[in-house]
């Protein structure tokens, strides 16, 4: 029941302030059992690390100790449901990375120092972790008013607890070493020009516009300590890839591709979909 209260609270928190891709409902076909007749939901608010204010993302807190050195708090939530079991990682991600950003002067390449309170659950809420983890983001960016690249390599790790409601089972001690990899493209192309009637001598109206963004995450875990009947072996990876075309403003189709195992419950996943996407604004 405490997790529960605690997903729907922060939840509601993120989604108020949160920018970017919001939601998603798709289709999905799943490549490990040729199952098609799948259906996935997403949430997906700030997921991105380390994301800056021109790729999106909101900053609940954001503010400059030195012309060089920034402090951060960034609220996140994630949401992967489907139907089946192979299609989606099917957990609920909360968390809260605290974080410290050096820009040195004349350079594309930024450094984060995060540490991050999150709580990731499967999604009935019966099995979840609570962790800490201490990270650190390289972020190369470049690019003009219409094209935006990102990477961001980094190396995190994490400790913390696996948690059951049931309370047959005992607790036990979850730690983490991940090194993670963040590719992004961000293309925007819109027409505005300035028109002029009887009732208003001049105004402007958009009479274009187009947006693509394509981001993929490459993440490399190697599990030291849990439940072993979970965590079967040591390593995994886990590969996310979406794909947006903005038909308007707020709304866009998209494919998403997913491959490898993800927390909590390390499930292999494989899959494909075609998904309809919906952005609180651009």
């Amino acid at each position: 029941m405490k997790i529960s209260i605690l997903i729907l609270l922060l939840s509601i928190v993120t989604s108020s302030n949160a920018q970017e891709r919001i939601f998603s409902i798709g289709y999905t076909y799943n490549l490990i059992n040729s199952d098609s007749t799948n259906f996935n939901l997403n949430l997906d608010f700030n997921r991105n690390p380390s994301s800056s204010e021109k790729t999106g993302g909101y900053y609940f807190v954001s503010d400059k100790f030195t012309p060089n050195l920034d402090y951060y708090v960034k609220p996140t939530i994630d949401m992967n449901i489907g139907t089946g079991t192979s299609i989606t990682p099917n957990n609920i991600s909360l968390a809260i990375p605290c974080g410290l950003n050096y820009n040195p002067d004349n350079l594309l390449i930024s450094v984060y120092f995060e540490g991050t309170p999150e709580l990731v659950s499967e999604k009935t809420l019966t099995n979840y972790l609570a962790y800490l983890s201490n990270s650190v983001y390289l972020k190369y960016e470049f690019g003009n008013a219409q094209n935006i690249f990102q990477v961001q390599p980094g190396i995190s790790i994490s400790n913390g607890v696996r948690e059951y409601s049931s309370n047959e089972l005992t607790s036990n001690f979850y730690g983490r070493l991940t090194t993670p990899l963040y590719f992004g493209f961000i293309h925007v192309d819109s027409t505005d020009v300035k028109i002029k009637s009887d009732q208003i001598e001049e105004k402007k109206e958009r009479i274009g516009y187009r947006k693509i963004v394509w981001a993929t995450s490459f993440k490399y875990s190697h599990i030291y300590s849990d439940n072993p009947t979970i965590t079967l072996e040591d390593n995994y990876i886990y590969i996310n890839s979406k794909f947006d075309y903005f038909l308007i403003p707020r709304l866009a189709i998209g494919v998403v591709y997913n491959y490898g195992n993800e927390e909590p419950l390390f499930k292999n996943v494989h899959s494909l979909s075609l998904n309809l996407t919906l952005a609180r604004f651009y």
